[in-house]
């Protein structure tokens, strides 16, 4: 799978957000807002979700989602201010056939 990315621009006292395939780097961080009591209590984010859970969700169904073309994750990042380096706060996924 090749990577890339896009970058949305700031706007209005908001950050620019990059958008991009989530990593192995991204592994932690996706674990560390998965345990939060809100994303469990407020999506489909099991409850006791650990790091394996993340490292499965990245290496198989991400990669399995952007090589077959059915399921299109996107990490969101929020870019910092020197415009190189950005921090993972969030997830997107496209299904081809959702509305």
């Amino acid at each position: 799978m090749d990577s890339f990315e896009m970058t949305v621009p700031a706007d209005a006292g908001l950050p620019a957000l990059v958008l991009s395939v989530p990593t192995g780097d991204d592994i932690d961080r996706i674990a560390e807002i998965c345990q939060e009591a809100d994303i469990q209590e407020w999506t489909f984010i099991p409850r006791g979700y650990q790091r394996s859970d993340a490292q499965a969700f990245v290496e198989q169904i991400v990669t399995n989602g952007w090589s077959e073309g059915r399921e299109l994750t996107w990490a969101v990042r929020e870019a910092g201010d020197d415009g190189a380096s950005s921090t993972f706060v969030g997830n997107a996924r496209h299904h081809p056939e959702w509305p």
